[in-house]
């Protein structure tokens, strides 16, 4: 969507992590299988605004 939301990802292999950042330590929000719909595991929906992220966590 083109602004940052403090989240960030990395694959391995067939999976997804999703994580941000917070002070000193690393949280994990999910993990998920990448061929699934993960849009729509994480949202609810394909499509998401910013203010969805809040629901990764």
């Amino acid at each position: 969507m083109g602004e940052f939301t403090g989240i960030y990802y990395v694959t391995f292999k067939e999976y997804i992590a999703f994580y941000r950042i917070n002070e000193n330590r690393i949280e994990i929000g999910r993990i998920l299988f990448a061929r699934s719909d993960y849009m729509k595991t994480l949202f609810g929906k394909s499509d998401y605004t910013l203010e969805d992220t809040d629901d990764l966590f």
